[in-house]
């Protein structure tokens, strides 16, 4: 017989232990939201008002094309890995369940640390960044107007990997109840 921990209402605790593919699901989840974010920024650049073809042929337009490829790589498919991960936790380990508090704090910390390099990388370092280059301005005032990015995408990059060593702890320490 086990013993259930019971919040004031008498009911499950917010946070406890949760099966491992139930947080695969939500990694599933975010990894189909990020491909239609990803959809959706790739569409601006079959609009010729913007002139994304011209910015992104010059520094710093090509941060565009490095911030939608990081997003592909890390946000799209990293999130596809963390789910084959927690979904083959069970498989592999034979350990059932991960802690959702965990779990949900990496998820949450991964999305919005990539979510926010990119697009402080492609948005003001690449699309304003080329178009002020595009318009005449010269590197020096370029790299002054969009260098106030650095620092909160630095921060950013902690926090992604934060979230990684969250995520690689609730694996190690997962259980084998259920």
């Amino acid at each position: 017989m086990k013993l259930a921990i019971l919040d004031e209402s008498g009911g499950a605790p917010l946070f406890g232990r949760v099966p491992s593919e139930q947080i695969a699901k939500h990694f599933f989840k975010v990894g189909l939201l990020n491909i239609i974010i990803a959809v959706a920024v790739t569409l601006p650049v079959l609009v010729p008002q913007l002139g994304l073809p011209l910015k992104l042929e010059v520094w710093p337009g090509t941060w565009m094309f490095v911030s939608y490829f990081i997003f592909l790589i890390v946000g799209v498919m990293g999130c596809f890995m963390w789910c084959f991960i927690y979904y083959m936790l069970p498989r592999v380990f034979e350990k059932n369940t991960v802690s959702e508090f965990l779990a949900l704090s990496q998820l949450v910390s991964f999305e919005v640390a990539v979510v926010g390099i990119c697009a402080l990388m492609g948005v003001d370092a690449g699309y304003y960044g080329g178009t002020l280059y595009h318009n005449g301005f010269g590197p020096v005032v370029v790299t002054q107007l969009i260098a106030w990015a650095v620092i909160p995408i630095g921060t950013l990059i902690v926090v992604a990997l934060l979230s990684t060593v969250t995520g690689v702890f609730n694996v190690v320490t997962a259980t084998k109840e259920g």
